[in-house]
């Protein structure tokens, strides 16, 4: 039951999101937000989670009971999704809503890792099967949104992304319920818990190769789109090279995670790192759509083994009691400086050079990679000492 109902929260939770993200920007406009205004918002959104990452993820690693924060957290979230909707919102009211959902959001994914982090115990694989369901949640989600869009309008996708939520708070009493009360005494750390991250140097290679990996989709989600259009490709063939994407990260994670429990966390991360900047070098070439789509199916390294391997240099280098603020630094730095400075990184190339922005997403991958190997040689020159217990 716990495991159900942790899954179901975490797939819920993400198909939110799903419906959320690619809509947002649409919504927005059509509520008559100046598209000028558009960019400093986004920019606004992106960056609020630098503060409120770092203090979601110190109330959880001190007291204990992540799934405690991740409740009220949740709360907060769905009460500003369903605030949206109220008649006569004024703009201003609408903008705040807007950054603080975008503010409380990235901070229960973290906490997600990190109770199915606990859940899968020392297994890498369990890990992986776990974890898919909020691949496969975040697509259905932007399906269904997509759906609704379509058929209805706007509005109703973020009546959608409320009811998600709504949903995915009742799966988490569930979770809490089947969990019940703490039965074994909590340390919480000697400092507070980003100091003791900072004390632990083993584990920053692998946060910041896997935060470079994820911040090297930015081009894909960014410009990628139009720079396909202006190239002749369909929304239709778009939105199915993207599908591919999703479809290989799921894959990923239920096949990768026997890997994931055969080879070394800086092992897999070296990998995911080599096949992502591949798959960027790949899109950079050829805007031939069997080609985009083979190189779509780089998401499974891109995604889910890099978050594999992030998971087990967690498990094996961070103490029980600092994990969520290990997430959630490679959530705030892959998502937040990194994910934009590679997004300016790639307009600087267009403009400068007349390349794809994928070409631009090649070095972030192949620092990626240094970081990885040397996170590699860490571990090797330290031996079994370097891990952490629990």
């Amino acid at each position: 039951m716990i495991k159900i109902a942790l899954i179901a929260y975490a797939a819920l939770l993400y198909a939110a999101q799903g419906a959320w993200i690619p809509y947002i920007g649409l919504w927005l406009a059509a509520q008559g937000i100046a598209e000028a205004a558009l960019p400093l918002l986004f920019a606004v959104m992106l960056m609020a989670k630098v503060v409120t990452n770092p203090v979601v993820a110190h109330l959880c690693d001190m007291s204990g009971r992540p799934e405690r924060v991740a409740f009220w957290v949740t709360l907060f979230l769905i009460l500003c999704y369903a605030t949206l909707l109220w008649p006569g919102l004024s703009v201003s009211g609408l903008m705040i809503l807007v950054v603080l959902a975008s503010a409380l959001a990235p901070t229960v994914f973290p906490i997600i890792d990190r109770l199915i982090l606990q859940a899968s115990g020392a297994s890498a694989e369990g890990f992986g099967r776990l974890r898919m369901w909020g691949s496969v949640g975040f697509a259905v989600g932007t399906v269904l949104a997509g759906q609704a869009a379509l058929r209805v309008g706007l509005t109703p996708v973020i009546v959608l992304v409320a009811v998600l939520g709504a949903a995915s708070l009742i799966a988490l009493g569930l979770y809490r319920r089947a969990l019940g009360p703490m039965t074994r005494q909590w340390t919480p750390p000697e400092k507070a818990p980003l100091r003791a991250l900072l004390d632990l140097p083993l584990i920053w290679p692998p946060l910041i190769a896997a935060a470079l990996i994820l911040a090297s989709n930015a081009h894909l989600y960014t410009l990628a789109p139009i720079e396909w259009s202006q190239a002749g490709l369909s929304a239709a063939l778009i939105s199915a090279i993207l599908v591919v994407g999703v479809g290989a990260e799921v894959a990923g994670f239920w096949f990768g995670s026997k890997m994931a429990a055969r080879i070394s966390a800086p092992a897999l991360l070296t990998m995911a790192a080599l096949f992502t900047a591949a798959r960027w070098g790949t899109m950079a070439l050829s805007i031939n759509v069997p080609v985009l789509i083979l190189a779509q199916l780089g998401q499974a390294a891109t995604i889910a083994l890099t978050t594999m391997a992030l998971a087990a240099a967690i498990r094996q280098y961070v103490p029980e009691n600092t994990r969520v603020t290990a997430f959630a630094m490679f959530t705030l730095l892959g998502m937040g400086p990194f994910i934009s400075g590679a997004t300016l990184l790639a307009g600087w190339g267009q403009g400068q050079f007349g390349v794809s922005g994928f070409a631009m997403m090649v070095p972030v991958a192949g620092f990626a990679v240094l970081m990885a190997g040397f996170f590699w040689m860490h571990v090797r020159s330290r031996g079994p000492e370097a891990s952490q217990t629990s």
